[in-house]
């Protein structure tokens, strides 16, 4: 029976990470046809990429527990490097979500922040999630949880490529100048 479950979780969790790199493929490939940042010619963008990140985040989540033990990383990796970046990526994403707010988070209108976390890097967020992810599935252990993990990174990685045409367009010059001082992840001195 758990057996069954985790397979259900694993593909319905994939399934919704497959979508979210679609349409972030799209958007990237097709800026007529963008779903991601939304636009008003498709506000249901912005629903269809909220409900696909909380599937995928939930999923993975679920993944780690009911698979916890089941692979090959030693207890110490798992204990430190994994609990430690786990812990890292929540409050970075967690920093992040708080000076950006909800509505600037999902899409909506609202001001370029450069503040807080977006003084070191332009994606935050983004960035705290790859690590979240990164050690939620150390410290799970679990396959099923680094498979997940890194489709998941993949479209982290990629999302933030699809909104700058949309941050540039919307913020212009001063998203020219933020993006030449602020790195899109890793925040390093330019």
């Amino acid at each position: 029976m758990i057996r069954m479950l985790k397979i259900f979780i694993f593909l319905i969790t994939l399934a919704a990470e497959i979508a979210s790199l679609l349409a972030t493929v799209i958007s990237l490939r097709t800026p007529d046809r963008c779903i991601w940042p939304p636009s008003p010619a498709r506000p249901w963008g912005r629903i269809l990429m909220v409900c696909l990140f909380h599937i995928a985040a939930f999923g993975v989540i679920l993944l780690g527990l009911l698979d916890w033990g089941r692979f090959v990383f030693p207890s110490w990796l798992r204990c430190v490097v994994g609990q430690a970046t786990w812990i890292l990526g929540l409050f970075l994403a967690g920093w992040a979500f708080l000076t950006l707010g909800l509505s600037a988070t999902t899409g909506g209108e609202d001001r370029l922040v450069t503040r807080g976390p977006y003084r070191f890097t332009r994606n935050p967020q983004y960035m705290g999630f790859i690590l979240g992810l990164a050690g939620w599935s150390l410290l799970s252990n679990s396959l099923l949880t680094v498979v997940a993990s890194l489709v998941g990174i993949l479209v982290l990685i990629l999302v933030p490529r699809a909104e700058e045409p949309w941050l540039r367009e919307k913020y212009g010059v001063e998203f020219e100048q933020y993006k030449e001082s602020v790195a899109r992840f890793l925040p390093t001195k330019r």
